[in-house]
């Protein structure tokens, strides 16, 4: 595959490139791919993967371009699927997710592109509460489409997106925008 979107290193020195064409592990010998495999629910859900990122117990997480986000059980190397599922609030927002965070609290963040944030709480698994943005309202992220997510020292969550920065207090919610002022 000729298109890296993100390359990470785990734990375990694994080198994972995310391409539109699956999720490419190398061990500095050989590659193994994972892609979606047609009616296989526990192969990875869409081949386009934009980044991976390791949780604390070693699974990943594998956010795709119109797959929604995958967790892989690094024992099984099988997939668990987070799609959005119009009919339930509680699932994610967008199957197009672009980055997931897990935070020190084992909460898990996700960005999606175009559908604002998403955040699943530590064992709360596959329960998904939302953040978007509303134009008209400043306590709201400042884009729905957001490209990353970090957290601070301080646990405060920080989300990129394309119309500046917002901050979000996960023990309150209130939510903090930074925006460019060209003046």
């Amino acid at each position: 595959q000729g298109s890296a979107n993100s390359i990470t290193q785990d734990e375990q020195g694994f080198i994972w490139i995310s391409t539109q064409g699956g999720l490419h592990r190398y061990d500095g010998q050989e590659f193994k791919i994972y892609a979606s495999t047609p009616f296989d629910t526990t192969s990875l859900s869409d081949s386009w993967v934009w980044t991976v990122s390791e949780a604390k117990n070693g699974d990943l997480w594998v956010a795709t371009e119109g797959g929604g986000l995958n967790r892989m059980d690094r024992a099984t190397e099988k997939f668990t699927h987070y799609r959005n599922d119009p009919e339930d609030s509680l699932s994610i927002t967008s199957d197009r997710v672009y980055t997931a965070m897990e935070a020190t609290n084992g909460d898990l963040w996700v960005a999606t592109l175009g559908d604002g944030v998403d955040r699943m709480k530590a064992g709360e698994d596959g329960v998904f509460r939302h953040y978007k943005h509303v134009h008209e309202d400043s306590s709201t992220i400042s884009s729905s489409f957001t490209t990353w997510l970090n957290e601070d020292a301080a646990g405060m969550i920080w989300v990129g997106t394309g119309s500046g920065i917002s901050r979000i207090n996960p023990e309150t919610d209130i939510i903090t925008r930074f925006l460019f002022d060209s003046l």
